[in-house]
């Protein structure tokens, strides 16, 4: 079994990925609905699930991430100002 990536790039990837899904699900949602295949009322609640639970899926992953760039970015502003003092030195 292949070890999972979970590196940041991988993570927005699938975030992206989810929210390219959620689009297509409300958009076929609505076709179904304009072919008078879905109820109007049971269409409309079935695009708002869909909806929110994108809302909530990037929520979460967005608050998490967010700590974790706030994190990385002191990170490499010390790096950065260490090596500006070492190369203001020489």
């Amino acid at each position: 079994m292949a070890t999972p990536d979970f590196s940041k790039t991988a993570v927005y990837e699938s975030l992206s990925a989810i929210n390219r899904a959620a689009d297509q699900l409300t958009e076929h949602i609505e076709r179904l609905k304009s072919a008078y295949r879905l109820k109007f009322n049971a269409a409309d609640l079935f695009r708002l699930t869909a909806e929110e639970l994108r809302a909530q899926i990037n929520q979460n992953v967005i608050g998490n991430m967010s700590r974790d760039e706030v994190t990385d970015a002191a990170r490499f502003q010390k790096q950065r100002m260490a090596k500006e003092r070492t190369i203001k030195g020489d």
